[in-house]
């Protein structure tokens, strides 16, 4: 296509211009890239820092996704002002650029452009990533401040060509700025001094006093800071320098102080509400701490303030600046032994930088500090959820890697040598390494902080628990308080017990009168109702004795005529007084009831009965009497206890002679020709025995039995160590077993290190055995990385055909064989 043709599709001389220059430049190495494509043509200038240059810049951005360096912009042909820009980011050889579009008829004017379908503005920056060789933390913090709802800076990875010489990759991004696109408060005019116009909207910094900031428009704050040797500093960055007025500048500056005296009180807890939007600074704390900021609270910090009439507190974000997160520093700090572990609000960091006492104080507020860990919860479960993320940096891997990547790194030979000197940092030997350490980073750091998190909650978490045997009624017993928070716990129990407890955990004593299970029904401390878990049972012995006989005759032969004394001997082995006692010997015929010299004893129609009111634990007592002896023979005679008021546990009165129990007991007497007959004890209150048994239920041909078991190569585990986890399906039945689903439950924070063959939703792994023959059993194995110690969970989802014994996806506590669970802990 010729020059000619090139006007007649309406492509202008400047256009033209730039087209050719990036054709014709032997310096150009960039000829096709999936990124979108910024050429600045600085027309013989040299880029400065303030004030900058005019210069020209084109865009290609086709929606192919292909683009040449040869292509026509698309996405802007026009001026700009460009510009060095942060602070120490300028001593890098690779310089972020802060850019303004401006008219191309009156040069000194901005043009709002939305450009890569970004809202419309005139400020941009790029953003050269050098010391972040993976280009992913600045746009993987901001992505999930998105994600989470609050706005980051919006970003887009393009290839930029300066003067026709390839510059390497770099992250496309908004500038923090008050509009309506992005921090989105009320514009504020210099002649803004109304009641209500004044309070509304500022953007405030806490950040090194560098670049053009004015120092007229920044003050100290009065108050210290935790490891700082001066106290921080505030600046106004909305309005900027030089529009901001004197009132407007005294109005902002008295409302951060009237915070900052607030969070300085007593009585802070109950005043910061009024001043600041507490969601606002629960997103950006965990964000700044899940991302282990370096730079966190100290650095780039941006605050705004809304209008009274539309809400008018101090909101926190957006977040900024990230090159040093995400691990990219590996000291660990604050008595940590890994870079991941700890709070990055404790670590002062540069005590001429402190972080911000507030910050701090914060947490310690009970509703503040509930929020925190309930947002922090949702994230996890949702927008930050480690898939979610592990998935976004694949994403971003997969889209640099198509060439930008090794453009960038021939542009810039860095992997391997370290790009900063003032601390330890991670030098990946290769850029995989790299992208595998920021990963390896994030999992363990997510993994850290759902096992720390609810430590922020002030009020108490409180579990009550205990084991005892079995009680006798008045005996104590003994529960197990355990509080988190503040001491002192006021704690009242379902039994109407209160008290309170001073440590934890905290042993107390209960007397209980029957079988009781106690739980908690509130526990509290100075911050307020805390949450409550656990039970414990105390199980209270009925008033119960021991009773056994025996039947003992003064002789075991006679003759027709004798008399023979026979005695019951009754024992007690306790544990407890038994009363209403009754024993019973029916005489077998051939026995007359002679009389008897204990006024226990009595007789009726050859039924011989001992009443007694009780017998102590421990005691044994005889009852005698006489039995004449009328018939030549063998007896077999018998007798038991009829009945007592106090329960026994192993034996049944009243059950008759025959069933073996220590109630009853037998005494045999031969007679004169003792072959002539055989003489028994009738036994008409005999209870049927039962039948016996057999020991295995038939199995049914048509039906599949099927049992669940879970076992794992170690019960205790070490910090990221890879478990393998066993669930073998048994099938007693007498049918196949087909398409048999299992799902296992894993903790929070728990994942598969291999998700092959296998459908993971949340924390529910589930995985298919095709077939389970009868009498035979089949395994599915999984690679598991716990993040701590927890309970593992299983059960059979789905079969075919039906279980004899059990119902499929029934859940994993209801008792049946189709459910397995074994717990792990961490060493």
């Amino acid at each position: 296509m010729n020059l000619l043709s090139l006007l007649g599709r309406g492509i202008g001389l400047f256009s033209i211009s730039i087209l050719l220059f990036a054709i014709s430049s032997p310096a150009q190495t960039l000829t096709t890239t999936n990124l979108p494509i910024v050429i600045i043509n600085t027309e013989g200038q040299t880029i400065t820092n303030e004030p900058g240059i005019v210069c020209s810049m084109s865009i290609i951005n086709n929606t192919s996704g292909v683009n040449n360096s040869t292509d026509l912009p698309n996405e802007y042909n026009g001026k700009i002002k460009v510009e060095y820009r942060g602070c120490s980011s300028q001593n890098y050889p690779k310089k972020p650029l802060g850019i303004e579009l401006r008219s191309t008829t009156a040069v000194t004017t901005s043009i709002d452009v939305p450009l890569f379908g970004f809202p419309q503005e005139s400020d941009w920056i790029l953003n050269p990533s050098y010391i972040d060789k993976t280009f992913m933390r600045d746009v993987l913090a901001y992505y999930m401040a998105n994600a989470s709802g609050r706005y980051a800076s919006r970003t887009k990875y393009v290839e930029v060509i300066i003067d026709g010489s390839y510059q390497g990759v770099f992250v496309f991004e908004e500038k923090v700025k008050r509009d309506a696109g992005r921090i989105n408060v009320n514009k504020l005019d210099p002649t803004d001094l109304g009641s209500n116009s004044i309070t509304g909207g500022y953007v405030v910094k806490i950040d090194k006093a560098c670049g053009n900031y004015d120092p007229n428009h920044q003050w100290q704050s009065a108050y210290s800071s935790p490891g700082g040797t001066q106290n921080h500093y505030w600046m106004t960055d909305y309005p900027n320098d030089a529009n901001i007025v004197p009132q407007q500048f005294t109005y902002i500056k008295n409302y951060i102080n009237a915070f900052e005296t607030t969070m300085a009180s007593s009585t802070y807890c109950s005043g910061y509400s009024s001043l600041i939007a507490d969601d606002t600074f629960v997103d950006y704390f965990l964000m700044e701490e899940l991302s282990s900021n370096a730079d966190a609270y100290r650095f780039s910090t941006y605050l705004s303030k809304e209008r009274n009439s539309k809400g008018g507190k101090i909101a926190a974000g957006p977040v900024w600046d990230f090159n040093l997160a995400f691990g990219f520093l590996t000291s660990a700090f604050s008595g940590n032994s890994q870079s991941y572990q700890g709070w990055r609000y404790t670590a002062p960091g540069d005590p001429s930088f402190p972080v911000p006492f507030w910050w701090g104080k914060l947490v310690n507020c009970c509703n503040y500090n509930h929020k925190l860990v309930a947002r922090y919860q949702q994230l996890r479960q949702t927008a930050w959820s480690t898939p979610t993320l592990m998935a976004f940096i694949d994403a971003q891997y997969a889209l640099l890697n198509q060439g930008a990547f090794d453009r960038n790194f021939q542009k810039w030979p860095i992997i391997g040598t370290s790009t900063w000197n003032d601390s330890p940092s991670y030098n990946g030997a290769t850029l995989q390494d790299e992208i595998n350490y920021l990963k390896t980073w994030l999992t363990n750091r997510l993994n850290w902080m759902d096992s720390n998190i609810s430590s922020f909650i002030q009020e108490p978490i409180a579990t009550l628990s205990g084991t005892n045997p079995p009680l006798a009624i008045g005996q104590p017993a003994q529960l197990t308080l355990t509080c988190t928070g503040t001491a002192p716990w006021a704690y009242t129990f379902s039994s109407g017990q209160s008290g309170i407890a001073t440590s934890s955990p905290t042993v107390l004593v209960v007397q209980p009168t029957q079988t009781t299970t106690y739980t908690l029904q509130t526990v509290s401390n100075s911050c307020g109702t805390g949450l409550l878990s656990g039970s414990a049972i105390v199980t209270v012995l009925p008033s119960s004795a021991d009773l056994s006989i025996g039947l003992v005759s003064n002789r075991r032969v006679a003759v027709v005529g004798d008399t023979v004394m026979m005695s019951l001997l009754l024992t007690n082995d306790g544990p407890q007084t038994a009363y209403g006692i009754q024993l019973q010997n029916r005489l077998p015929n051939g026995m007359l009831f002679a009389g008897s010299s204990s006024t226990a004893i009595t007789q009726s129609d050859g039924i011989v009965t001992a009443t007694i009111d009780s017998l102590l634990a421990g005691q044994s007592i005889a009852y005698p009497y006489h039995l004449q002896l009328t018939a030549n023979g063998t007896f077999w005679n018998a007798a038991q206890v009829l009945a007592t008021t106090t329960a026994d546990p192993d034996s049944q009165p009243g059950s008759g002679t025959g069933d073996g129990q220590d109630d009853m007991a037998e005494s045999d007497l031969r007679v004169g020709d003792y072959g002539s007959g055989l003489f028994v004890s009738p036994n008409p209150d005999q209870v049927p025995l039962p039948s016996v048994q057999s020991n295995q239920p038939p199995t049914d041909p048509a039906k599949a039995d099927l049992s669940l078991a879970i076992t794992t190569s170690s019960l205790v585990i070490s910090p990221n160590q890879v478990i393998s986890v066993t669930l073998t399906v048994n099938n007693r039945g007498g049918a196949s077993a087909s398409n048999v689903s299992l799902q296992t439950l894993l903790p929070i924070g728990w994942q598969l290190t291999n998700t092959a063959g296998l459908t993971v939703v949340g924390q529910t792994v589930t995985g298919t055995i095709s077939s389970v023959p009868a009498n035979s059993s089949a395994m599915l194995v999984l690679s598991v990385q716990p993040a701590g110690s927890g309970t593992l969970q299983a059960q059979l989802s789905s079969a075919t055909p039906a279980d004899s014994d059990s119902t499929p996806g029934n859940g994993y506590t209801n008792g049946e064989d189709d459910t397995a669970a074994v717990m792990l802990r961490l060493e």
